[in-house]
């Protein structure tokens, strides 16, 4: 299951530039961030911490910057939202809302 694979998964390096995706439709409802990957006709909802990536990713941003971003809001240091968040990333990824910016 994702769990179990997201367990595995190698973290992003910090130099890593990321960025949404261009064919992902977004809106806000009720204080989450609902995603539509159009291509697929797949829906995903975000939490708070989630849509903050989503708005930090509307231009390229290191991975390493995320992480220092994310901990400068939220109380936490960049090595923890690094673990958490990682693993959250690469399955972004896997899902085709987030690349690698060129």
């Amino acid at each position: 299951m994702v769990e179990d694979r997201m367990e595995t998964l190698t973290p992003l390096p910090h130099s890593t530039l990321l960025i949404r995706s261009d064919d992902i439709l977004a809106a806000e409802l009720d204080g989450e961030t609902v995603l539509l990957k159009i291509e697929r006709g797949a829906y995903f909802g975000l939490d708070d911490i989630g849509g903050e990536v989503w708005r930090l990713l509307e231009t390229p941003l290191a991975a390493g910057d995320l992480y220092g971003a994310l901990s400068g809001r939220y109380d936490a240091d960049a090595a923890t939202i690094e673990s958490d968040l990682a693993p959250v990333l690469v399955e972004m990824m896997g899902e085709g809302l987030i690349r690698v910016a060129a």
